[in-house]
């Protein structure tokens, strides 16, 4: 009899040895046995009471109990899989992380977590509970995103063709006023006279480099039709205007110069003075280095918080250096051989307690131990800019729509397999 028959066995023998307990007072039902654990007739009624307590909430009806038990048995059952593979790999979420999970939780709906508590007991529910059910919450969230995010490949090629069908089906309405200076060249220049206009378009563009006004120059140097205009000619779309113009200048910053550009009538020089209809979004970046430390059944909390604090003393007595230890040490694989440094970076795209270091920490200083979902880490800013993120916000919502597509495909495929990898016995009613 294998391990899971005997485990299915022992739950009965168990449920049976409280016969005569349960005539003397009512006692929780086993309702399925999952591999090395159990659903509880307990857990299904408070899940159903909470699903009935929502839909009431919202004014939404519900299926009739029978076929809603079947789903919420499901559901269990399911969850408890997943709960049984984060046992079985060690992972665990500690208090700490907790606390930051229900900060995040509680400041999302305005409220520090105290406010949180006193709503959850008003509502007439257990905090306790509330909070323990919800560490269960993180730990399958951290285990669905671990199995399915590896599953998960998107190439370049696909993340080029969706920004390419958005720009096709109507992406931004750009206008551009664009200054032009034309240094024009006879219909069959020779190579000397190429040689020539060439140099003095590089001379303007290196004059324009320096500072000098694109207007004053073309109204001196231009044989462009708009020279005495200063060389503005005025909003046009990417669709109206010649397409050497169209594809030199589209995509790019206000103030921004392009050229010298060459075709049949000489050397141009553009330079695009206003853009209308482009949203352009600007962010702030830092760059950083980091030493992560992840508590574990070895190394406690306490142990971990202590290390870090040992690693700033040792770098401010110049013992040792932070990218020594940061190899030596650091559990971060992707930054630990760079010395802990990690790319630029706009904090928002953190985890909060890492974000909220980097936004308010001086640079060169090295923030005291703190704890994200990660582990324990110390940090140090090294530097701040201000980046033009509007292409590449642009490429970052095409992958992640791809992304949710293909995570929520693999999800299903993932709770398929672990779903029929497991033992599940639903036993019968009573």
């Amino acid at each position: 009899m294998n391990i899971r028959k005997i485990t299915a066995a022992l739950w009965g023998s168990l449920l049976l040895s409280s016969v005569a307990f349960a005539q003397m007072q009512s006692v929780d039902k086993i309702v399925a046995i999952v591999d090395t654990g159990v659903v509880m007739q307990s857990e299904v009624d408070d899940t159903l009471k909470r699903i009935k307590k929502n839909a009431l909430a919202q004014n939404q009806s519900v299926p009739p109990d029978d076929k809603l038990k079947e789903q919420v048995i499901e559901q269990l059952i399911r969850r408890r899989i997943q709960l049984q593979m984060a046992t079985n790999t060690g992972f665990r979420v500690g208090d700490a992380q907790l606390e930051q999970s229900l900060e995040q939780v509680a400041s999302d709906d305005n409220m520090t977590v105290e406010q949180l508590r006193q709503k959850i007991i008003a509502d007439g529910d257990d905090y306790e509970k509330y909070r323990e059910e919800f560490r269960e919450e993180v730990t399958i969230n951290e285990v669905k995103n671990g199995n399915v995010r590896r599953r998960v490949y998107i190439s370049t090629q696909e993340v080029d063709g969706l920004l390419k069908l958005i720009e096709e089906h109507g992406g931004q309405n750009e206008e551009y006023n664009i200054g032009h200076i034309l240094l024009s060249l006879p219909a069959k220049p020779t190579p000397a006279q190429i040689e020539t206009v060439q140099k003095q378009a590089d001379k303007i563009i290196e004059s324009l480099g320096d500072g000098s006004d694109f207007k004053e120059l073309a109204m001196t140097s231009s044989a462009g039709s708009k020279a005495l205009e200063g060389g503005e000619l005025g909003f046009m779309g990417i669709n109206e205007m010649p397409t050497l113009f169209a594809n030199a200048v589209k995509n790019r910053k206000k103030a921004e110069v392009v050229g010298p550009l060459r075709s049949g009538a000489g050397f141009h020089i553009l330079k695009v003075f206003d853009i209308k209809g482009r949203q352009t979004i600007e962010i702030n970046e830092v760059k950083t280095r980091h030493i992560l430390i992840k508590p574990s059944i070895i190394l406690s909390e306490e142990k971990a918080q202590q290390m870090l604090r040992t690693f700033t003393e040792q770098i401010q007595s110049g013992e040792k250096t932070f990218g020594e230890l940061a190899r030596e040490h650091s559990e971060d694989t992707g930054s630990k051989l760079r010395d802990g440094e990690m790319d630029w970076t706009d904090p928002s795209g953190f985890v909060p307690a890492f974000r909220d270091q980097c936004n308010t920490l001086e640079l060169g200083k090295i923030s005291v131990p703190f704890r994200s979902n990660f582990g324990w880490h110390i940090l140090e800013v090294m530097d701040r800019r201000v980046q033009d993120a509007t292409e590449k916000r642009k490429r970052d919502q095409a992958y992640r729509r791809i992304f949710n597509r293909k995570f929520n495909e693999e999800v299903e495929n993932w709770y398929h397999e672990i779903r029929a990898q497991a033992y599940v016995e639903i036993l019968p009613e009573s």
